[in-house]
């Protein structure tokens, strides 16, 4: 097959040619076959952007010495606005510095499962063991509309934190090893199961050293 000398998009509003380069560069220069053709439309597909993906082959010259890939794509709609509801806790600013998605990015349904998930992490962080996270979307003329609604629940708070069987090491030093902390004085206490391993593995090596 003939040089691919040059790969054009027709159809792009949000996303530009510069950003489909790190893609399509490697093809530039390849003979064209359908190897390589499935190949590329393979990995534009795998970026979720697109709704419908179609393509032609045009000579690059009167001579027809190489070939034009163009494709002609439909873009999926953009996230036109961001909502938070039932944050009461945590704000709004700093759940979206959490979340992958932001206004105006494609909307790709599989960031939404993640960005739920970031959610509930980070609530997680804070001590709300009990929180629930879901998401609603609606399509307007300007894209989806995207909501978060947060069912924080009420904190665990770690009121004492007691050890038995420690008759050579304090009480005292072993509660300076771990990251989890009881509620005191400008010390919220917020219970983090995420730190249970390791505070255990942090016991376990103080007591092999």
């Amino acid at each position: 097959g003939k040089k691919i000398k040059k790969i054009t998009f027709d159809g792009l509003q949000t996303l530009t040619s510069t950003e489909m380069d790190p893609i399509t560069k490697e093809y530039v220069g390849e003979a064209f076959s359908d190897d390589v053709y499935l190949d590329l439309l393979g990995k534009l597909l795998s970026l979720e952007y697109f709704e419908n993906i179609a393509s032609n082959v045009e000579p690059y010259d009167q001579e027809n010495s190489a070939c034009i890939l163009n494709f002609v794509v439909e873009e999926r709609p953009v996230v036109s606005s961001l909502k938070f509801v039932g944050n009461t806790k945590i704000s709004g600013t700093e759940i979206k510095d959490t979340i992958s998605i932001k206004k105006g990015d494609i909307f790709i349904s599989s960031n939404v499962i993640l960005d739920e998930r970031r959610i509930r992490e980070l609530y997680l962080q804070k001590g709300y063991t009990n929180v629930r996270v879901s998401s609603e979307t609606e399509e307007n003329e300007n894209g989806i509309s995207l909501v978060f609604t947060i069912n924080e629940g009420r904190p665990s708070i770690v009121t004492s934190i007691q050890f038995t069987g420690n008759d050579v090491v304090a009480s005292k030093t072993l509660k300076g090893l771990l990251s989890q902390k009881e509620a005191k004085l400008l010390q919220k206490g917020a219970f983090q199961e995420t730190l249970l391993e390791a505070d255990r593995q942090a016991i376990i090596s103080y007591y092999q050293d």
